[in-house]
């Protein structure tokens, strides 16, 4: 122990000879960067050893992934006046005298998720409104994102900032930032997407410009989440009353379980146009193919996965299960209990596929078996759009999407066998694998298509640019 800490002093020591100590903010560093703080580290010897390689901002005026994006041949960066944020020009010309909303992404990661594409969708369809859009990205990691985002914006904008937590103040720096945003582009609303942006919200507040947050998250069901906010789900509904005027909720089971009466519904939408070239679901030509799409974590169910492949294993059957996801410490285990016997060997971990289209054409029925109750449930949505019966918990907001019989099942909670009875309706009759999958792209098309999202966001828009007082 005492050889390791005279070797972290030394090393520490040494980084702060580095070039890469002249800017760097230790407070800013531990603020943004909790993990960092947990573990006790030195913040300028993790950022030297880790945090530059990662891409981890060293202080609120330097965005190390957004610098690193200069050298794309993808994008053109600017840097916008005397506050040196990082600019990209987007598709979408200024409309003269239309309302300009600020939009706030809260991540922009290597692996993009539901709120990530969900907020994909929302820009796609305000861009449609005769607004323009002005929108924020606190990195630049993955271009693949930014790219998509672009022909919907007039601008797109890098700066660093990060997500709130109980008992901390807003970082004066960024939220300066975001007021000299505001006033440049004449900014007349802020909509952030999900709840844990917070130094926007404060910029918004203090410029008197009306605020609104999308939630897309159940604090009670999530204690992950709370743990990173270092909040209880009360005090992050409370975070979120004080620090908007409009709430945005993606399903009803959302806005109901929050105890969010305003609460404007807005559910994700999806185009089933966008899923037209995979191929129909098919369990004659080849062994029926069922999985999950989802984060991979013990939370969305993976153990009544793995149950239910080795019920199906044990009576012969060829039918194989098959895992969408980030490869993590849970699949490596899968993949190390496999190899010893212990559970199934027709599980197939295919590892994380950016592309729904591409991830839905390896399944022909998508399973979602989580473990805390769904917000919304995205991608059930899009297995729906692409002609994928669904089986589901009967959980959350799953029961707004799925109807059961129809589009697929609703499987009591916990009930495995439930799960198993319903796959096996296929196996018996290929036809219903078809006949439920076109009756979930039909619904999927007619209640969650462009058009009604559309009618949601105009009747918010109406809302915010109403006389009100806001604050």
């Amino acid at each position: 122990m005492i050889i390791r800490k005279l070797t972290n002093d030394l090393l520490a020591l040494i980084c702060r000879l580095s070039p890469k100590a002249k800017d760097f903010d230790a407070a800013w560093y531990c603020a943004r960067y909790r993990d960092v703080a947990d573990i006790g580290i030195d913040p300028l010897l993790h950022y030297c050893r880790f945090g530059y390689r990662e891409g981890r901002d060293p202080n609120p005026m330097t965005s190390l992934s957004g610098e690193r994006l200069t050298e794309s041949s993808r994008f053109s960066v600017s840097r916008l006046g005397d506050s040196g944020i990082l600019a990209i020009s987007g598709d979408r010309e200024l409309i003269d005298k239309a309302p300009t909303i600020l939009c706030c992404g809260h991540q922009a990661g290597h692996e993009l998720y539901g709120a990530e594409r969900s907020f994909l969708d929302t820009l796609a369809v305000l861009a449609e409104l005769k607004v323009n859009l002005v929108v924020t990205l606190p990195e630049a990691f993955n271009e693949d994102y930014l790219a998509a985002i672009r022909p919907h914006c007039s601008r797109l904008l890098i700066l660093p900032y990060g997500w709130w937590a109980f008992g901390t103040e807003p970082q004066p720096v960024v939220v300066e930032r975001f007021q000299s945003i505001i006033e440049s582009f004449g900014i007349s609303a802020v909509y952030a997407n999900t709840v844990v942006l917070f130094e926007p919200l404060i910029a918004g507040r203090i410029m008197a410009v009306p605020v609104s947050v999308h939630v897309r998250e159940l604090p009670y069901q999530d204690p992950s989440l709370c743990a990173l906010m270092r909040a209880d789900a009360e005090a992050v509904i409370q975070h979120l009353r004080e620090t908007s005027d409009f709430q945005l909720v993606n399903s009803r089971f959302t806005g109901e379980t929050l105890r969010l009466d305003d609460a404007i519904v807005i559910p994700n939408s999806v185009n089933a146009e966008d899923f037209k070239s995979i191929s129909p679901p098919d369990c004659e030509s080849h062994s029926l193919r069922v999985g999950m799409i989802s984060s991979n974590l013990p939370k969305k169910g993976l153990d009544d996965f793995i149950a239910l492949a080795g019920i199906f294993a044990d009576e012969g059957s060829p039918i194989r299960f098959k895992l969408i996801g980030p490869e993590n410490e849970h699949t490596r285990l899968i993949e190390r209990r496999q190899a010893a016997g212990e559970i199934s060997d027709n599980i197939d971990i295919l590892g994380y596929i950016a592309s729904p289209q591409a991830a839905l054409n390896e399944l022909d029925v998508l399973l979602n078996l989580s473990h805390f109750e769904e917000s919304f449930g995205r991608t059930v949505l899009e297995a729906m759009a692409a002609a994928r019966p669904v089986v589901v918990y009967d959980r959350g907001a799953l029961s707004e999407l799925v109807r059961h019989g129809e589009t697929g099942y609703l499987v009591q909670f916990g009930h495995v066998e439930g799960i198993k009875r319903c796959i096996e309706r296929f196996l018996t009759d290929p036809q219903l694998l078809r006949a439920l999958g076109q009756n979930g792209k039909r619904r999927a098309t007619e209640q969650f298509g462009v058009l009604s999202v559309k009618a949601g966001l105009e009747h918010w828009l109406d809302l915010v640019y109403s006389p009100r007082k806001t604050g």
